[in-house]
């Protein structure tokens, strides 16, 4: 019942655009498995209260099982929202091993991984401040220093979240969008 909940609300649970385009095209999924699982549960009872509990049991855990899967399969709907693998895919050709990569004011977590490099912070730390004090040169502290870093590269790129990029654009510093989703927006030195 719980899940049936969830799974007819979790459209509400959307805290960003990009959330509350895939959230509800999950929630088809999870309303699926919960429907399911509760078809197990009452089958399940049916049959113990005649008596039969070895195929009461198994249509419980074979439920269970198909429910967890069709809950499971449903995630790739809003894989895209928690991994950055279409942002690696659509910039790798501009994202060579000798360009700095910076990530402005935010840090997506698996573009990294996707693109097999390290990023350097501007002026962003969360859960990298223990990294930043072992490698303070992976850090700018400051849009203003950031400005300044990127006007003294020949190439160079950098990712933000949609909301931070107008205000580089404040600062003149000069950017050429070479990719944009709902949440992310990464800029090349032109």
């Amino acid at each position: 019942m719980a899940l049936l909940v969830l799974g007819l609300n979790v459209g509400k649970l959307a805290d960003t655009p990009n959330q509350a385009e895939l959230y509800p095209q999950y929630s088809a999924w999870l309303v699926t498995a919960a429907l399911v699982s509760l078809a197990g549960l009452l089958s399940g009872m049916a049959l113990l209260w005649r008596g039969k509990k070895t195929p009461a049991v198994l249509a419980l855990a074979l439920s269970a099982l198909v429910a967890a899967q069709i809950g499971l399969s449903g995630y790739n709907t809003v894989a895209r929202e928690r991994s950055a693998k279409h942002i690696a895919e659509a910039i790798r050709a501009e994202a060579k091993p000798d360009v700095p990569f910076y990530s402005v004011l935010t840090y997506e977590q698996t573009l990294p991984f996707y693109l097999k490099r390290t990023f350097t912070l501007v002026q962003f730390q969360d859960e990298m401040a223990y990294g930043i004090k072992q490698e303070p040169q992976r850090y700018i502290p400051t849009l203003a220093e950031f400005s300044g870093v990127w006007e003294a590269q020949p190439r160079a790129l950098a990712i933000m979240q949609t909301h931070a990029y107008p205000q580089l654009q404040q600062l003149g510093i000069p950017m050429q969008i070479i990719f944009e989703d709902r949440q992310h927006i990464v800029v090349k030195k032109p």
